[in-house]
């Protein structure tokens, strides 16, 4: 059970940092504020980069989950044979993007049923087929050369838990404040902060696991703190943003919390991994 709960983790985060890499990506080489403000789909699609990207690592947390409790059903699939991952990327192309029971963007019934541009709904097909592509390989491709230990995986789940309750705090302070997380424009840069901050911690996590230094939660508080709460407060300052609040500087501080339990949950439950004599760094 803990295996298959590991991999829906792996593939979450994978498709995490899948998705932002490539949104941050296409947006600019394509340039999807304009795109989304065209004739037709400006009703279609919120403003890129707008208030809803609060709520965004909500949505797409559920649906990393969703694709790993996917791709464990279809494990025959792919985990015998070198190119299985093909196979899934082939499934989620045809079921997800040409194929699918709505007619969504660039479907054959996206296509033929909705009023959408064309040129708007081929602009968005680079990003999906090079997302899910990355999404297939690096959950489904067979690495033997590489062994991942079930302590450096689960380095995975500060980050995730990071980004639930940063996304809960971002619209807890919208409620505080009155602003309307719907309606309200934003911009790019908050969707790269929290994509940024959730790589930071997963590399802090990972390295927070092999290392004896005992100061080591102290600095890691202090780096956290600044990531959940210092970061996101001067820049929505900055911007001039609708979000712009102190409060995060007192609320994020439970952000900050959780998330070194967990750092430190996961060293405590997997400290037997270590040397015996290892001796804490002064």
């Amino acid at each position: 059970m803990l295996k298959k709960l590991r991999f829906i983790a792996e593939v979450t985060f994978i498709h995490l940092v899948t998705y932002i890499l490539c949104s941050l990506v296409f947006s600019v080489l394509i340039g999807y504020e304009k795109l989304y403000a065209m004739d037709v789909a400006n009703t279609f699609m919120s403003p890129f980069g707008g208030g809803r990207t609060l709520i965004m690592p909500l949505v797409q947390i559920l649906r990393g989950i969703l694709f790993g409790v996917v791709l464990l059903w279809l494990k025959p699939l792919w985990e015998n044979g070198r190119f299985g991952w093909v196979k899934i990327w082939g499934i989620l192309l045809l079921l997800g993007l040409v194929n699918p029971f709505l007619p969504a963007p660039a479907s054959i019934q996206g296509l033929t049923l909705t009023q959408l541009p064309f040129s708007f709904q081929m602009a968005l097909l680079p990003e999906v087929l090079v997302q899910s592509l990355m999404l297939s390989y690096f959950s489904c491709a067979k690495k033997k050369t590489i062994k991942v230990s079930e302590k450096e995986a689960l380095a995975i789940m500060p980050a995730v838990l990071g980004l639930v309750l940063y996304s809960l705090s971002g619209i807890l302070t919208a409620a505080i404040i009155k602003a309307d997380i719907f309606s309200s424009s934003g911009d790019i840069g908050s969707f790269a902060l929290m994509g940024l901050t959730a790589l930071v911690v997963y590399i802090i996590s990972k390295v927070y696991m092999h290392t004896q230094y005992k100061y080591k939660m102290v600095v890691c508080a202090a780096i956290y703190y600044a990531l959940y709460a210092v970061a996101p407060v001067l820049y929505n300052f900055f911007t001039k943003s609708v979000f712009s609040s102190w409060i995060p500087l007192l609320l994020n501080l439970v952000i900050v919390g959780a998330v070194l339990g967990l750092n430190y949950y996961i060293e405590r439950r997997y400290h037997d991994d270590a040397p015996a004599d290892a001796e804490p760094e002064e």
